[in-house]
């Protein structure tokens, strides 16, 4: 999970909930206050920095797959997964997207590198990259909109 992406949600979903305005004055409304709810799953403690806490609403740290389980069906209006799917090999990342699928209510959005990057990290072996997708592999799942980007995959499915 991505801390960038956090923070663009956050700040984008948001929108004018995040900040209170008085005339000349501003200031972050308290979290009690904002209104969209962003979660996300850390799979490395490690990664965690104060943009983690300033984004989510919570952080579950653990295997994904795992973690997606254990949320309840249709729970979050959107579920984003990018520049994860390429760290499963395949039959994992198709269970990784089916759980993603299980947690939507109405939209799934993954991106992925469109071509294989070798990337292998002693240090965190879940940054290694197992698999490569293509929109091909996505629409077969049920994938059905796509955004064409050089060097990315974009998918969206509408439930």
């Amino acid at each position: 999970m991505g801390q960038q992406y956090g923070f663009l949600l956050r700040n984008n979903l948001e929108g004018l909930h995040l900040f209170e305005i008085k005339g000349d004055q501003g200031r972050l409304r308290p979290r009690a206050q904002w209104q969209a709810r962003i979660d996300g799953v850390e799979g490395f403690a490690g990664y965690m920095t104060s943009v983690h806490e300033y984004a989510y609403n919570r952080v579950i740290i653990g295997e994904a797959i795992e973690s997606m389980r254990r949320l309840e069906a249709a729970s979050y209006e959107l579920v984003v997964a990018v520049d994860i799917v390429e760290h499963f090999a395949q039959a994992d990342g198709l269970a990784f997207l089916a759980e993603c699928r299980c947690v939507a209510g109405r939209y799934l959005l993954a991106a992925t590198p469109s071509e294989f990057i070798a990337l292998e990290i002693d240090a965190n072996p879940l940054e290694n990259h197992r698999s490569v997708w293509s929109e091909q592999d996505l629409a077969a799942i049920g994938f059905n909109d796509f955004l064409h980007v050089p060097g990315s995959v974009i998918a969206a499915w509408k439930l």
